[in-house]
């Protein structure tokens, strides 16, 4: 059911058209408008041709009297664009007083709230163009920050197994002996690490040899029993070690051997970040 409301309303012309309407071999001409009403909503309304002619100029500021046939009962935004109609233009260009104008179009936004919350206003074509710019270097920052980390990630893989690799290479001519730790003391430096002073007593070609020394890491001591690193030709020159999976090798230091599991982890993060990059920019 149509209902059929007259009302006053106030806007900006955005165009002006005509056409011819062949209906039963009758050859009318409809002439129609399209404003923007104060809610930024845009209005297509039939108009007679004296109406279309003062409305040909798009953005002239007009007020008409229309009778708005509704689509749905109450609601002005379902309406009928052939059959609602402007029955007059109240006030059209420099004809509207400005103070007169802006209290019309408070009064409609006020009204027109009631159907639908208003639209955000339309930018400028600047205005669109400055959005535009500003977001494709907004998404070019992200994608960078994205697939530089996820990038760094990836490579970081094959550089951590390279320097393992040209470690062991290092000590390559170096020997292994089993060490006892004689002495230990360890000092909590925050909740998760800990400093371990050490003295390690080692045997070469049955000669003794001490080596006293510190490292950080997150349990409070080390065992008794560790593996030390010498030089064949300086067994004085002794250095804690342990065998490291990735390096097939010993190496200076407590291992961990956790690189499998860390390089997978890296790879996954990496791979997502590049993933997040690569749709910010090209599926924004």
């Amino acid at each position: 059911m149509q209902k059929v409301m007259n009302r006053t309303l106030g806007g900006k012309i955005v165009s002006a058209s005509s056409s011819i309407s062949n209906y039963k071999n009758c050859h009318e001409e409809i002439y129609q408008v399209t404003f923007m009403r104060a809610d930024n909503r845009k209005m297509t309304i039939s108009v007679d041709k004296d109406i279309y002619d003062k409305c040909k100029n798009a953005a002239q500021k007009v007020i008409f009297d229309i009778d708005v046939v509704m689509e749905k009962e109450g609601d002005i935004n379902h309406y009928d664009k052939k059959l609602t109609k402007a029955r007059k233009v109240l006030f059209w260009g420099i004809d509207i007083d400005p103070d007169t104008y802006a209290k019309k179009m408070e009064e409609d936004l006020v009204w027109l709230s009631r159907y639908a919350k208003p639209l955000p206003a339309e930018k400028s074509k600047a205005g669109k163009v400055l959005s535009y710019i500003e977001g494709y270097f907004v998404s070019i920052i992200f994608f960078l920050s994205f697939f530089g980390v996820g990038l760094g990630l990836i490579l970081a893989i094959p550089l951590t197994i390279n320097h393992l690799k040209n470690q062991a290479e290092k000590y390559a001519n170096y020997e292994v002996t089993k060490g006892e730790v004689i002495k230990q003391s360890s000092r909590n430096l925050d909740e998760d690490r800990y400093k371990i002073e050490y003295t390690i007593e080692y045997w070469v070609n049955d000669e003794k040899y001490v080596i006293s020394d510190s490292l950080t890491q997150n349990m409070s001591s080390i065992w008794s029993g560790q593996y030390v690193l010498y030089d064949k030709n300086d067994p004085n020159n002794g250095l804690l070690c342990e065998y490291n999976n990735v390096a097939k090798a010993y190496l200076p230091g407590l291992q961990g051997n956790s690189e499998y599991t860390f390089f997978v982890v890296m790879a996954i993060v990496g791979v997502l970040f590049l993933f997040i990059g690569v749709k910010i920019y090209f599926f924004k």
